[in-house]
């Protein structure tokens, strides 16, 4: 008993730890980032990430700082695998810049929270000046996973999909910390809509 009481306290510090980083999120309104922590960041918020940082959240790849639009990244927190995987911000993002994230809107339709570390269901929304939207499927490889970590990549900006505290996620299995991580916001049925104001609805099973 003792040495699970030992056990327990120590994966809660742990969990406090990772709840407390901090992480730079874009305020629309000073269109400026702004430090957040962890626990605090919400679906819809638009953040930064720096080379060798873990993401704080589930996010949709939105641009790097470079020409191609690509980052590496660690997923050995999830699959315990240590070679890096490449990933792809969609071509309608990649060239976004600084400047240009306080006014991009845009909905994300998704499906719910699950397991799967290599699969994703969802379409990008984007709405032009003139009011004419268009339909973007997002694959998988735009979509950058809580508990992975970025590598070889100055910095990476994505918009929050899933999010929530880890809440012991650490004494979970691989697969089972996404859901975990993401979960928490009360995502009811299987596809969401996301804003880049931070709206988020649960839009009913399909």
């Amino acid at each position: 008993m003792i040495k699970e009481a030992k056990e327990d306290y120590k994966r809660h510090k742990a969990d406090v730890e990772v709840n407390n980083r901090r992480v730079d999120v874009l305020d629309v309104e000073k269109k400026k980032f702004v430090h957040k922590r962890w626990m605090d960041v919400t679906v819809g918020d638009i953040i930064i990430v720096k080379k060798n940082q873990a993401f704080a959240a589930d996010l949709l790849f939105l641009t790097a700082e470079n020409e191609e639009g690509t980052c590496y990244v660690e997923t050995m927190n999830l699959d315990g695998e240590t070679n890096l995987k490449i990933k792809k911000a969609l071509d309608e993002t990649k060239d976004m810049r600084h400047d240009d994230l306080a006014s991009f809107k845009a909905d994300i339709e998704c499906e719910a929270p699950n397991s799967r570390l290599y699969d994703f269901t969802g379409n990008l929304q984007l709405t032009a000046a003139d009011g004419t939207s268009k339909k973007v499927p997002i694959n998988p490889s735009a979509v950058l996973l809580r508990g992975c970590t970025l590598r070889n990549t100055e910095r990476v900006f994505g918009a929050v999909i899933y999010a929530g505290g880890w809440r012991g996620a650490r004494t979970h299995s691989r697969t089972q910390q996404r859901w975990c991580g993401a979960c928490l916001h009360g995502v009811r049925g299987r596809r969401a809509r996301w804003t880049h104001e931070g709206a988020y609805t649960a839009m009913g099973t399909v």
